[in-house]
């Protein structure tokens, strides 16, 4: 690489950096209830020095199951640096690691600087990547990073063996991160049934290095899962989650929100890329990304990963392929007239940033702005922190079920249902009961629902009013509750019946 490679990629990166820290610095909480659970485990993990395989305060007390080398790596940053703001710039720091893949992968597809460093740029205001990482301590700052290395590393594995070694390395970490790590699994199975279609020649090392992954990943999976799976057989790949939520938590894809959180140009051009790639070129990286996506769309359309992890796939790998498209459609413009100056070729380049910013960046500023929302409040906080001082210590507290993790961070105090589905009790009926709290009018349901629980506090938050859609409680002043803490909008309540 070039110094003036080096330049112009840490220049992008750092873009995408002050771009994603500046939003970060907007809150000093986190978004999503996943965050905070995943928050509490590593600081038990720090306070006990031992995982997290029962949680006293999930659903009342619950096993615990999750793919631990996410927490391990937070846990030593954590301990290093010793700093909260660890928890938002680990896996910051980590997915920037995405971009330097996208540029080594663009590299080996094409030999255009301006080509692969507009990809490279491309990702970083990917809309869908905003919506998945931002200031929400995901395993996925993590997974896509390695995931797409992995593939490079298979790309390059014909010219060095150093990349069969680190292939093999990374073979045993993906897995260890999270259990969607079996999507490139299926990727790489259909690559080696669409190369044996099309007589590709390929190594039989790289043919070895697949298959020994593919084993490798399925029976660490297994041995981490052996319990869920024996519980729930293969319902396991719906992760527990409340039937009523299926529809909500592996919902439809419409091709609207995959151009508006993809991107019109990696759309573009990563399609006629894919197409080049395949049809006309034969090109490996091309058949690698396909077979990625191939097994994206099948895992999209059987519900086994989330929309988000599924778009946040496509749009990366639509952006990479879209290198062969831009090529494509430079080498066109070279052919014709208009190719007369450098200057014309340039204005295209100009032209595509433009579009880049009005269908991309902005886009992902309107997602981060959304995201940042999301977080909790000061005046919720305090309002938990309120409880967490004067409740006792195993009391339980309701709250909707997507705060659940947030209740028990900042009171640590039980919840009755939180978003950690795996293994946790009669999710069902425990969801159902949970939107009775909230919606009825009838205090004999309301004795009935906490008396069943012993839910002794209420939370009743912005989320909680929109989620349910309603203003205040139907009972609110009737004999049941009383009011310990309010601001503004935000209340708790002591369940007296």
């Amino acid at each position: 690489m070039k110094n003036k490679d080096i330049f112009w990629l840490i220049g992008i990166i750092l873009i995408v950096f002050i771009f994603n820290l500046f939003f970060l610095l907007k809150t000093e909480f986190f978004t999503g209830d996943s965050a905070y659970f995943n928050v509490r485990y590593v600081e038990h993990l720090l306070e006990n020095k031992r995982p997290l395989t029962y949680d006293e305060l999930s659903y009342g007390g619950r096993n615990v199951l999750v793919a631990p080398l996410f927490y391990y790596i937070l846990a030593f940053f954590k301990l290093v640096l010793n700093s909260f703001f660890i928890y938002k710039l680990v896996p910051l720091l980590a997915s920037l690691f995405l971009l330097v893949v996208v540029y080594l992968i663009a590299k080996e597809i094409t030999d255009d600087k301006r080509i692969i460093f507009l990809s490279v740029l491309f990702t970083g205001f990917i809309p869908i990547l905003t919506e998945g990482l931002l200031n929400q301590v995901s395993f996925y700052s993590f997974l896509l990073p390695v995931m797409f290395f992995m593939i490079y590393c298979l790309i390059k594995m014909k010219k060095n063996s150093i990349y069969l070694t680190v292939f093999i390395i990374l073979s045993f970490i993906l897995p260890l991160l999270h259990q969607d790590s079996l999507l490139l699994v299926f990727a790489l199975g259909f690559y080696l049934l669409l190369v044996n279609l099309e007589s590709m020649m390929y190594s039989k090392s790289k043919n070895e290095a697949i298959l020994f992954f593919v084993f490798l990943a399925i029976l660490i999976e297994f041995f981490i899962f052996k319990d869920a799976f024996l519980k729930y057989s293969l319902n396991l790949i719906w992760q527990n989650v409340p039937k009523s939520l299926l529809g909500s938590y592996f919902k439809d894809v419409s091709i609207f929100e995959i151009i508006y959180k993809v991107g019109v140009l990696p759309i573009f051009f990563g399609i006629v890329g894919l197409f080049l790639g395949i049809f006309k070129e034969k090109s490996e990286s091309a058949f690698f990304l396909s077979s990625l996506i191939l097994a994206d769309f099948l895992f999209l359309w059987l519900n086994l990963i989330t929309p988000v992890f599924g778009l946040m796939v496509l749009g990366i790998a639509l952006t990479i392929l879209s290198t062969l498209g831009l090529t494509a459609f430079f080498s066109y413009l070279r052919k014709t007239k208009f190719h007369k100056s450098e200057m014309n070729t340039n204005l295209f380049m100009f032209i595509l940033i433009i579009f880049a910013g009005l269908f991309m960046v902005i886009p992902s500023i309107v997602v981060a702005n959304q995201v940042i929302d999301s977080a909790p409040t000061k005046d919720e906080v305090e309002v938990l922190k309120f409880l967490g001082g004067t409740t006792f210590e195993f009391s339980l507290i309701g709250s909707s079920f997507n705060e659940g993790n947030v209740v028990s961070f900042f009171t640590n105090r039980q919840n009755i249902m939180d978003t950690n589905f795996l293994l946790a009790p009669y999710t069902n009926e425990r969801l159902d009961d949970l939107n009775s709290l909230f919606t009825t009018n009838s205090e004999i349901k309301v004795k009935e629902i906490s008396d069943k629980y012993s839910i002794e506090y209420l939370f009743f938050s912005d989320k909680a009013r929109k989620e349910y859609n309603i203003d205040n409680l139907r009972y609110e002043n009737g004999r049941c509750l009383k009011k310990v803490k309010e601001i503004g909008k935000i209340k708790a309540y002591k369940i007296k019946c």
